[in-house]
């Protein structure tokens, strides 16, 4: 695993949570929800190397945030609109399979596409790049270089699929129902860092498929819950201070936690299914002192 100054990687991201609206579950809730998400992998079949690395899967979850920041705005153009998709911009229209053609779609809408988000084809295209890799380990078992790539490549999809547990990435509504800028959007995602929550039994499957319409499914889920979340605002947590959750926010959060858990492990897992499937190219290199083809 490559190394990361990861005290400062999670220090600029705590100081850069109040002006970045794609930041979801912040960089605790992130660790915590991919940490918990590598225990449901415990014996389903995935390579050592990859169960024994578990937390620094878990620190590099949180990197997707950090490309999203001011700082560096070529980068954020281009990484900002994976987190989320604003639903209700697109009228009910199904979202075709691939991103450009969904840009096509926006482009026929006349919206712009960063407005309405790309989050679904960010969770499928990650999937699909892990399982890539996936394929390759299980040609070149040894080759260090991709087992890093693959702890990479996992970390990246736990973030992109516990941002589609967070009700507010995947609405218009993001912060604020009538009144941008309320603030909700940053108490929505302080939950998993300020509370106990429980993600409840171990239950890791593979999906059947995995396209972007399976996807939606998740984005449905979390969609319905937008509501739920602007009646509880008042008893979500305050910026700053002490503060006690009741009843019907635990609810919330632990429903939250399992479905950003459940989200984690499954896609994970069915990208090492999709891996035994895949004949890689010819033309792809072997690793240095290993010509086997």
């Amino acid at each position: 695993m490559r190394q990361f100054h990861y005290e400062c990687l999670l220090g600029l991201l705590l100081i850069a949570i109040g002006t970045s609206p794609c930041i979801a579950w912040l960089s605790d809730g992130h660790v915590k929800a991919t940490k918990e998400a590598m225990t449901w992998l415990e014996d389903k079949g995935l390579p050592k190397f990859f169960m024994d690395h578990g937390d620094d899967i878990a620190r590099e979850a949180t990197l997707p945030d950090l490309w999203s920041e001011r700082m560096m705005p070529e980068l954020r153009d281009g990484e900002r609109a994976n987190h989320y998709i604003d639903l209700e911009l697109l009228q009910d229209r199904p979202l075709p399979p691939t991103r450009h053609q969904f840009i096509a779609l926006c482009a026929e809408m006349k919206l712009n596409p960063v407005d309405a988000g790309y989050l679904p084809y960010a969770v499928t295209e990650q999937t699909q790049k892990l399982a890539m890799t996936m394929a390759e380990h299980r040609k070149w078992p040894d080759d260090k270089a991709i087992q890093q790539r693959i702890l990479s490549e996992a970390a990246h999809l736990a973030h992109y699929a516990q941002d589609l547990a967070q009700p507010l990435h995947v609405t218009v509504h993001h912060d604020g129902w009538e009144q941008p800028g309320s603030g909700i959007h940053f108490r929505m995602d302080s939950l998993f860092q300020r509370m106990t929550v429980r993600a409840g039994e171990p239950n890791a499957s593979a999906w059947d498929k995995l396209d972007v319409a399976a996807v939606m499914q998740c984005v449905n889920s979390s969609h319905a819950l937008v509501k739920r979340v602007y009646e509880l605002q008042v008893d979500l947590p305050p910026r700053e201070g002490d503060w006690m959750p009741n009843a019907a926010i635990q609810k919330l959060a632990d429903d939250r936690f399992r479905a950003a858990v459940k989200q984690t492990a499954d896609l994970i897992l069915t990208a090492w299914k999709m891996s035994e499937k895949i004949k890689l190219p010819a033309w792809l290199p072997a690793p240095p002192g290993d010509q086997v083809r």
